[in-house]
């Protein structure tokens, strides 16, 4: 497996885990300790409407860096709705994101 992949794995692994702990957030005998220490994961902070942050569509020019490892390899990758999120956050300017 190309170290991209793994790269690629270990953030959807991430995202996996995030997930699972949003639903965490609505489980009764949790609600309590999640919502004291896990307030963004839960969508309790400001005027949110949502649990699942939403990314904004596109980023200053300013801001169009990749912040992840070889995000040129993962150019295929960016609109595949499996890594699509992942990817517009970790490789911006590869995947295009950027005005």
């Amino acid at each position: 497996m190309t170290n991209a992949l793994q790269d690629l794995n270990a953030m959807l692994i991430m995202k996996i885990v995030l997930i699972l702990n949003q639903l965490v957030c609505t489980i009764e005998k949790y609600e309590e300790g999640m919502a004291q220490k896990c307030k963004i994961t839960c969508g309790l902070c400001g005027d949110s409407t949502s649990s699942t942050p939403v990314p904004a569509s596109t980023t200053p020019s300013g801001d169009c860096k990749n912040n992840g490892k070889n995000c040129d390899q993962l150019v295929k990758y960016c609109t595949n709705a499996v890594y699509e999120t992942i990817l517009s956050n970790i490789c911006k300017k590869t995947c295009r994101i950027c005005k």
